[in-house]
């Protein structure tokens, strides 16, 4: 009987563990200077890191000699300098860990909550930033590493030894261990403090803070690339203005699988994160912008902020390689997530862009987790009935007639017409291109 009940604990454990809402915060690649490795866990496959690439637990980045990186993960600013390499042990709401195995890197913290931490680790030591402030930590080659408190306060333990290193200290800790310590005065700032520095003078110069909340990845790069603008009936919202003739979002980009959210968008303009995971598009006059809705202490990351077309994306294939359409959600559309989560879940990553709406959870989604149904393959789309206005697919042309969708401020949607293209196959996979649709 004990051994029954052990066992009952042990599926519940891992029930509840599967059942586990993602992070509200990720990681996001926010700059690249040369080639820059990036491989999604320690032993895979090392490729070329992309720019707005959502950053998670076990991802690993790698740069060579005249190469750089910057990492936004909230109000915080992660740097590596050449001939470097991280691995980000965790990241999430909580904890942000991030073992440096060789190279130099600097963190810019600007908050850090009672129940947070934030900390590097190295061949020697784990140097925990106790403060907000400005902090580099060096691994040699040789097993040495430091830390320069340019401000803030660190902790840094290793071996038997536990010590801190004040604003404007640094410290060295040899390869022996911490045991061995030696805390000086903070050496003049080199090339690289001085890009670091001038980079943070770039972020802490940003308007976009006035209207979307500090913690939310690429609201920096919005003032360079767009403007904003108070609308009725919107509130503050965002019109990109360097983009291509006959832009739309969720158009210029692809599609990465990235766990535990599964197929997540990645955009390809250097300003394309924050407006995809966060808040929600309107079409006003003609012309697209971004509704980031009330600013929020946390806002809550998103695969993609569509609504599919023709079913969901299912396994192994992305979205752009099988017979689905995706739309932008607007104002007052809610965001069905695709994986399991729970009620407080679903309420926070709804009630940012939902404008004026009182965010009701109605079933399936309850107290217990929820997940759909597994991914259906593309034959039973035909047979599945229409959803909130959109019809399901037809057998034979696999077109549609856009309708209206209920709730959309502005009366316009982003509708991805299909283009035949022969595939490797022989066959026609569909490739989506947008096109304005006014009712």
């Amino acid at each position: 009987m004990k051994s029954i009940l052990l066992a009952a604990f042990g599926v519940a454990a891992l029930a509840a563990l599967a059942w586990a809402d993602p992070p509200a915060r990720v990681g996001r690649l926010s700059y690249v200077d040369g080639n820059v490795s990036f491989s999604p866990a320690v032993g895979s496959a090392w490729q070329k890191a992309v720019l707005n690439y959502p950053l998670t637990a076990g991802n690993q980045l790698s740069t060579v000699e005249g190469t750089r990186a910057e990492i936004q993960i909230g109000s915080a600013t992660v740097r590596l300098d050449s001939d470097t390499e991280a691995t980000f042990e965790a990241l999430d709401d909580q904890a942000v860990q991030i073992r440096l195995d060789k190279g130099h890197a600097s963190v810019t913290l600007q908050r850090l909550g009672p129940s947070q931490t934030f900390q590097i680790i190295t061949q020697t030591a784990t140097f925990s930033l106790a403060a907000p402030g400005r902090y580099r930590v060096d691994q040699a080659e040789s097993g040495r590493s430091s830390v320069v408190t340019r401000r803030g306060q660190t902790q840094v333990t290793g071996g038997q030894t536990a010590f801190q290193v004040g604003p404007r200290q640094a410290a060295d800790v040899p390869a022996s261990g911490a045991d061995a310590y030696q805390i000086t005065s903070a050496p003049a700032p080199d090339s690289w403090d001085l890009w670091v520095a001038e980079r943070d003078g770039q972020e802490e110069r940003s308007v976009s803070t006035r209207y979307v909340s500090s913690e939310m990845d690429g609201a920096d790069d919005l003032v360079q690339y767009g403007r904003w603008e108070v609308v009725a009936g919107y509130g503050p919202v965002w019109f990109p203005t360097v983009v291509a003739v006959g832009w739309a979002p969720y158009t210029f980009g692809h599609w990465a699988w990235i766990g535990p959210w599964g197929w997540t968008w990645v955009d390809d303009e250097p300003w394309g994160f924050a407006p995809f995971p966060y808040g929600r598009w309107a079409l006003i006059t003609g012309t697209w912008c971004w509704v980031p809705g009330p600013i929020v202490a946390r806002p809550v990351f998103a695969p993609a902020l569509v609504r599919w077309v023709g079913g969901t994306p299912w396994w192994g294939h992305p979205p752009d390689r099988v017979q689905i359409a995706w739309a932008p959600l607007g104002p007052r559309e809610f965001f069905h997530p695709l994986y399991h989560v729970s009620t407080p879940y679903y309420r926070a990553v709804n009630g940012v862009a939902v404008l004026h709406s009182r965010v009701v959870v109605r079933r399936p989604f309850g107290p217990a987790p929820f997940a759909p149904a597994p991914f259906a393959p593309r034959s039973t789309f035909a047979s599945r009935p229409a959803y909130a206005g959109l019809p399901a697919w037809a057998s034979g042309s696999r077109t549609y007639e856009p309708r209206p969708w209920p709730g959309y401020v502005g009366n316009a949607q982003i509708i991805r017409r299909p283009e035949r293209r022969e595939g490797p196959d022989g066959q026609a996979p569909f490739l989506w291109q947008g096109r304005r649709e006014w009712h």
